[in-house]
């Protein structure tokens, strides 16, 4: 799953900050 800014505040956890 690509890190996206408007799923920032639910997959905080899961992103890779890219």
């Amino acid at each position: 799953m690509k890190w996206a800014p408007e799923l920032e505040s639910d997959l905080e956890l899961e992103s890779d900050e890219v």
